[in-house]
């Protein structure tokens, strides 16, 4: 069995502390809304050059529709993306074309809010396990903690089976046996 220590360096004061109802940000999504003027048989065509430069690795297009002579594109983005950005880009790549006749460009941002209830409230106290080299039992493959993967397997009959030490080289499940420590007194003595 390894022994996964706790990073003493990540160690520190949990803010929101006690509270049993903590308001976690969620999903972050964009709905852009381009209205130019374009000949019929070529709206397709433009909504599809807007869709790829919108889709990217901070934003995925989910739903691109027509309405009115409006494109709309929505699309879920990542917490760090700026639909402003996004917009602003789009606007450009519209403005050099003298075929589209533009019309506007809205840029609507939504946050979903997930509500996340604690018996007994959030911890003191706030830290993170180190990182170290491990190995798998199986094909003596050597990886990171944080490359183990996870799964569940359900049988059908309301038996579940899960693992979160899946090797990530040959699959293998329950690859290495894993103890994290505990955080004791002594460890946040200094900050109390």
């Amino acid at each position: 069995m390894k022994l996964i220590r706790i990073d003493r360096s990540t160690i520190r004061k949990n803010p929101l502390a006690g509270r049993t109802v903590v308001l976690v940000p969620g999903q972050r999504s964009a709905t852009f809304s381009l209205r130019f003027i374009a000949p019929p048989k070529e709206m397709q065509k433009w909504a599809d050059v807007f869709t790829e430069m919108i889709n990217g690795a901070d934003c995925r297009v989910f739903h691109t529709f027509f309405n009115n002579g409006t494109v709309v594109i929505e699309a879920s983005i990542e917490a760090a993306a700026d639909p402003k950005e996004l917009a602003s880009r789009v606007r450009a790549r519209i403005n050099k074309e003298p075929i589209l006749a533009f019309r506007g460009i809205e840029a609507k941002m939504e946050q979903e809010v997930d509500r996340r209830s604690r018996m007994g409230g959030e911890p003191r106290f706030l830290f993170e396990h180190e990182n170290p080299i491990l190995a798998c039992d199986n094909c003596g493959g050597r990886f990171k903690r944080t490359e183990l993967q996870s799964d569940c397997m359900d049988y059908g009959d309301g038996d579940e089976i899960f693992s979160d030490t899946i090797c990530p080289l040959c699959g293998e499940w329950n690859c290495c046996e894993l103890e994290f420590e505990r955080l004791k007194p002594e460890m946040v003595a200094h900050l109390e």
